[in-house]
């Protein structure tokens, strides 16, 4: 039975994957410090749930006598909101993190797939894997999160070169889905509560900001597809490029597809989030090189992933199929 640990299984990406390995028969262990979790301990009696950081249990993990075959790495500070809270702190634990994977795989001799982020690549635009990556002289928090995330990457990928450890990267493009949740900004599930509360969706600025959203269980075909690739130090861009929508749109789309009457207000983002909230720009990723590479395709489209987090939600709130609060099923 193959053993894989993931980190962050407990939140949106990793309880997806999660999921998956287990019904493939997988033996997983989760590591989740319960900060931003979407699930709980008690939702998968099946697995070895470790509460705490990477950082804190990874020495009891190198201890193990049963290694593991693989490690997916997502744990991390998430969300254009939710990164705020962690400002000046943030970065330390990236790295510390990245660190402890890393022994981990070393010791276990497993493979390592590290999440990173689109973020590194630090413009806007069409992104491609052989660009270069740009550092602001705007000190932000979003800087923090990204010049963090490219530093674990460096690290891991030169360790690779000098050791044993069979690491690749990921970068991830604008993920959403079922059981995404709102509270650090994302802006899917900010418009799917409003629409299914009634209550007016919030759109940032003009909403003319252009975003090609991934689906979740697309990131997650994906995720694995990297760890089985039997390669070695990739950095590999996952998006859909196809899925690309101004905000705007998102909110009409949303609205209709719930049936919803709530109104879309357009608001300073700052007034909401406060000073340090700073704007994701446009990215849109550029993924021949993962089509090459991997045997994988994104193939959800925006409209399938907005009615399945739509579904996700109204069971979250007691809803029955196709209601919305003050809306006739």
């Amino acid at each position: 039975m193959k053993r894989v640990l993931i980190t962050g299984g407990l939140g949106f990406v990793g309880s997806h994957l999660t999921d998956e390995l287990m019904a493939k028969g997988c033996a997983v262990t989760i590591v989740d410090n319960l900060s931003s979790n979407v699930m709980t301990p008690a939702d998968y009696p099946g697995c070895e749930v470790l509460v705490g950081s990477i950082e804190e249990v990874y020495p009891t993990l190198l201890e193990t006598s049963k290694p593991f075959d693989e490690i997916f790495h997502l744990a991390s500070v998430v969300g254009p909101a939710g990164v705020l809270q962690h400002a000046g702190v943030m970065a330390q634990s990236i790295v510390m993190s990245g660190e402890a994977v890393t022994r981990i795989a070393l010791q276990h001799g497993s493979r390592l797939v590290l999440a990173s982020t689109s973020e590194v690549y630090g413009r806007a635009g069409e992104l491609r894997e052989s660009d270069g990556c740009q550092v602001s002289s705007d000190v932000t928090v979003r800087l923090e999160y990204a010049v963090a995330k490219l530093t674990s990457e460096v690290a891991a990928l030169n360790r690779a070169k000098v050791t044993e450890l069979q690491v690749n990267v990921v970068r991830p493009f604008n993920i959403a889905g079922p059981r995404q949740l709102p509270d650090g900004g994302f802006v899917l599930p900010r418009f799917v509560v409003s629409a299914l509360s009634g209550e007016p969706l919030t759109v940032f600025g003009d909403g003319s900001q252009v975003r090609a959203f991934t689906d979740v269980r697309d990131i997650v075909s994906g995720l694995q597809a990297v760890m089985s690739s039997g390669k070695n130090g990739l950095v590999l861009n996952l998006g859909n490029p196809a899925n690309e929508i101004t905000i705007l749109d998102l909110a009409q789309r949303v609205r209709s597809l719930a049936a919803s009457k709530s109104e879309i207000t357009l608001v300073d983002p700052k007034a909401l989030f406060g000073p340090l909230y700073d704007e994701g720009i446009e990215r849109v990723p550029v993924v021949e090189q993962a089509f090459s590479e991997l045997d994988w395709r994104p193939v959800v489209s925006v409209e399938q992933t907005i009615l399945s987090t739509l579904d996700w939600y109204r069971r979250r709130l007691g809803l029955s199929q196709h209601e919305s609060v003050g809306v006739a099923a």
